[in-house]
């Protein structure tokens, strides 16, 4: 842990503008979600897999559609097939749903029976 703190004080300090800008940690893909958050909220489902958004990511297309970052792919919005040069994340209300849902523990099948907030799920 010490080393990724030395690390990240290291990147703070560096002059170059281009380092990354931090980012959550996205959680894992094959979250099992717990009722009633195992059916996902249609205005924000990912429209490509139908799925809870997993590390979401906002579309500069003109629709500005929201969808999991592993689900786009090249320069076009796979849901308007209009050209995008920028994503950018979700507003922080929306990651604070998506956060919030109850999902059970990804080692549930070694007998784990945590479940809660998949913001906790690292």
């Amino acid at each position: 842990v010490s080393g990724a703190v030395e690390e990240n004080a290291n990147l703070s300090r560096s002059p170059s503008s281009n380092v990354a800008p931090w980012r959550l940690v996205p959680p894992p893909d094959d979250l099992e979600y717990v009722p009633p958050d195992d059916v996902p909220d249609r205005d924000l489902q990912c429209s490509v897999c139908l799925g809870w958004p997993v590390d979401p990511v906002v579309l500069g297309c003109p629709g500005g559609h929201m969808l999991c970052r592993r689900c786009v792919s090249g320069g076009l919005c796979p849901l308007d097939r209009q050209p995008f040069a920028r994503t950018s994340p979700p507003q922080r209300p929306i990651l604070t749903i998506l956060g919030r849902l109850c999902v059970r523990c990804p080692d549930a099948a070694l007998g784990c029976k945590w479940s809660g907030p998949r913001a906790n799920v690292q």
